[in-house]
């Protein structure tokens, strides 16, 4: 197992065995892209570190869903095929065999995803920027 025992936290073997059913899987993966614009405004304390550390972490983060839910798709596209609720959608659908369906499902759920992160990414980064601008000492006039 990666990252130790997935009982040694409450509540993580249910999140793992879970893994995209329910929003609040989504929430959780969310909420990491916010924390690093934040996190880059508490400790360097420039607008313009938060606003990159949110763009980059929400690039890097959708980029790795992409590729990883590609790659998945393709080396699983067998096993399915032979679901019964994707064989049905496919039959509702317009492409030409199961494959190019599963293909062009994934392509645009991890498309949407990679624009999800990216969005994601630059609020944290904006809440960053305005955290970093609102811990500046004011000015003062002598």
């Amino acid at each position: 197992m990666v990252g130790g025992d997935l009982g040694s936290r409450p509540g993580q073997a249910e999140l793992f065995s879970r893994a995209g059913d329910g929003p609040d899987v989504r929430l959780a993966g969310g909420s990491r892209h916010g924390r690093r614009g934040i996190l880059a405004a508490a400790q360097i304390r420039t607008a313009r570190a938060a606003w990159q550390a949110g763009l980059f972490s929400g690039l890097v983060s959708g980029i790795v869903v992409y590729a990883f839910g590609v790659i998945m798709t393709l080396s699983t596209v067998p096993i399915l095929a032979t679901r019964a609720d994707y064989r049905a959608q496919f039959a509702h659908s317009h492409a030409l065999d199961i494959a190019t369906y599963l293909m062009g499902d994934i392509l645009a759920a991890v498309s949407a995803h990679l624009i999800i992160n990216l969005f994601l990414g630059l609020i944290g980064g904006g809440l960053g920027a305005l955290i970093a601008r609102a811990a500046r000492p004011a000015a003062t006039v002598a």
